[in-house]
C-alpha cells in the first residue's frame, strides 16, 4: 500500500481568485452599462441642444424674409453682397467657443423637382409658380407623375393664375384649369402634362405671363390615399407627342417650383441636428411668405 499526502491549501486561494474574477467581470459589466447609460443620456442633452441651434437659424433665416424679403436671401450662395446671404446670416456662433453653432449653407431657392411621398383623401399640395410675369421664371409646363394606392383615389389638378384682374375695386383670381384625373402614372404607362394657358376668362392669350398657383388634391373614400407624387417644370410646351417627346423632357426649367427650402444644421458637442423650412409664397402682391417645419407630422409656424 502507498499513502499519499494530500495538500489542500491552495485551493481556497483558487476558489477566492475565481470569485474575485467573476465579481470582478460582473463589476466592469455594470461599469459598461453605466457608462453607455450616461453617454447616451449625455447625447441627448447635446442633441436638445443642437437642436434648438439649427432651430435658431431657421428663425434668423424667417426674420430676413420678413424684414429684407426674397432679395436679401438671393441663392443663399453667400459673397457678402447686399443681393445674397451673407457670411454673418449663413452661419453663426452663439456659444463664442470659435466654431459654427449652426449653418444654413445646403438651402436652395427653388426645389427643381416637387415631391410627396404619400398623400391621403382630402389631402392637397400646392406649388407656386412665381417669376412668370417678369420673365425671370420661363416655366411653359409642368409634368404630374402619381401612383394609386388604396382602392382607386382620383387627382384633382386646379390651376389659379396669380395675377388679379380688377373689377370694379375688387381683386379676381381665375382659375382657368380644373381637372380630374383618373389614371396614374403607372397605369396609364405616361405621366400627365399640362401647359399655363395664360388666357383670360374670354379665351383670351394675356399679354404678360401669368403667375400660378397650382393645387393637386386626393378624391376619394376614407383611406384612399396616392404614393410618388412628383411634379417636374419645364421651359416649354408639352407639344403633340406630350410628355413622352425627348425634346420636351430634355427641355426642364430647375427654377420651376418657387418653394424654398431652408435646411439649417445645428452643432454642439459632436451631435448634429438638422430642421427643414419649406417656404411657399402666401401672397405675391405683398411679399409675404409662410412656412411649415416638417418633422414626423407637419408643424406650422406663424411668419
Amino acid at each position: 500500500m502507498f499513502n499519499y499526502s494530500k495538500n489542500e491549501s491552495g485551493i481556497i486561494l483558487i476558489l477566492a481568485l475565481m470569485i474575485m474574477s467573476i465579481l470582478l467581470s460582473m463589476a466592469l459589466g455594470f461599469g459598461v452599462f453605466i457608462i453607455s447609460d450616461l453617454r447616451q443620456a449625455q447625447e441627448i442633452d447635446s442633441s436638445i441642444v443642437s437642436y434648438y441651434f439649427a432651430d435658431s437659424g431657421i428663425e434668423r433665416t424667417l426674420y430676413l424674409f420678413r424684414h429684407g424679403g426674397k432679395e436679401k436671401i438671393g441663392n443663399f450662395s453667400g459673397n457678402g453682397s447686399n443681393e445674397l446671404l451673407s457670411s454673418v446670416d449663413k452661419n453663426s456662433d452663439m456659444t463664442g467657443d470659435g466654431s459654427i453653432d449652426w449653418t444654413i449653407e445646403d438651402s436652395t431657392d427653388y426645389e427643381p423637382t416637387f415631391f410627396r411621398q404619400r398623400l391621403y383623401n382630402g389631402q392637397s399640395v400646392k406649388l407656386y409658380f412665381i417669376g412668370r410675369s417678369d420673365s425671370s421664371n420661363t416655366a411653359q409646363s409642368i409634368k404630374i407623375n402619381w401612383v394609386k394606392g388604396f382602392n382607386s383615389p382620383k387627382l384633382q389638378v386646379v390651376f389659379t393664375q396669380l395675377n388679379p384682374t380688377d373689377d370694379g375695386g375688387t381683386l379676381v383670381y381665375f382659375t382657368d384649369i380644373n381637372k380630374i384625373e383618373i389614371s396614374d402614372s403607372i397605369e396609364s404607362a405616361n405621366p400627365v402634362c399640362f401647359d399655363f394657358k395664360d388666357r383670360n376668362i374670354n379665351g383670351d392669350i394675356s399679354p404678360i405671363p401669368s403667375n400660378y398657383l397650382v393645387e393637386l388634391k386626393v378624391l376619394g373614400t376614407s383611406g384612399d390615399y396616392i404614393d410618388n407624387l412628383s411634379v417636374t417644370a419645364y421651359n416649354e410646351k408639352k407639344g403633340i407627342n406630350g410628355c413622352n417627346s425627348e425634346d420636351y423632357n430634355n427641355t426642364y426649367n430647375p427654377e420651376g417650383i418657387s418653394n424654398i427650402t431652408i435646411k439649417s444644421v445645428g452643432v454642439f458637442a459632436g451631435t448634429r441636428q438638422a430642421v427643414y423650412a419649406n417656404i411657399p409664397p402666401r401672397d405675391p402682391s405683398s411679399s409675404l411668405f409662410g412656412f411649415v417645419l416638417f418633422s414626423q407630422e407637419d408643424i406650422t409656424k406663424g411668419y
